[in-house]
């Protein structure tokens, strides 16, 4: 059914699960496996100290630049670990006896390049982890990965859920009308 499958993988347990059942398929239709890492290592930096500020600074973390030796360490630091999770997710692959190409992938976004690997190496299914449910701003403002692939991809895409609802606080519909009705008199 499918001859070559790109896995969208992070090294995270959501893309694990994306890898797992990627080998699960490809197994089943002996396809080829490409798996895809996108890094932007210093950009990570910045999102990351605007995300949780350090609460003695009282000025912009932009006024704190990285000199470029220390820019350097980071995306050197970022590649390798890039690097290593691409040659497990390979030697996982690998050991179940099938085929990988790796790409790792820098400065671009997951969904952009993902758009260029299915277009340029005739993938037929992308296989993307996705994470639980998130609160909605930042749904409504950072999007998500598995949605921007889903949505801008042209290809078939599975996306592997791995957590419910109920894993993250979120009752089922059943549980919030009986929790209504309790403690009203």
């Amino acid at each position: 059914m499918f001859t070559k499958i790109l896995i969208a993988f992070d090294g995270s347990s959501y893309s694990m699960a994306a890898l797992d059942k990627a080998i699960e398929l490809a197994k089943l239709d002996q396809a080829k496996l490409a798996s895809v890492l996108v890094f932007n290592a210093i950009q990570h930096y910045y999102r990351t100290a605007r995300t949780y500020p350090i609460p003695f600074l009282s000025t912009s973390i932009d006024a704190y630049a990285l000199d470029e030796k220390t820019e350097d360490q980071i995306y050197q630091s970022h590649k390798t670990i890039a690097e290593r999770l691409l040659a497990d997710a390979k030697k996982k692959i690998e050991s179940a006896g099938l085929t990988c190409e790796t790409f790792l992938v820098e400065n671009n976004t997951p969904v952009d390049a993902a758009k260029e690997l299915v277009s340029s190496k005739g993938v037929d299914l992308v296989i993307v982890g996705a994470g639980g449910v998130h609160n909605a701003l930042s749904r409504a403002v950072l999007g998500s990965v598995s949605s921007g692939i889903a949505n801008n991809v042209c290809s078939n895409i599975m996306i592997i859920r791995t957590e419910c609802a109920a894993d993250h606080g979120h009752a089922p519909a059943e549980q919030l009308k009986k929790s209504k009705g309790k403690g009203k008199t």
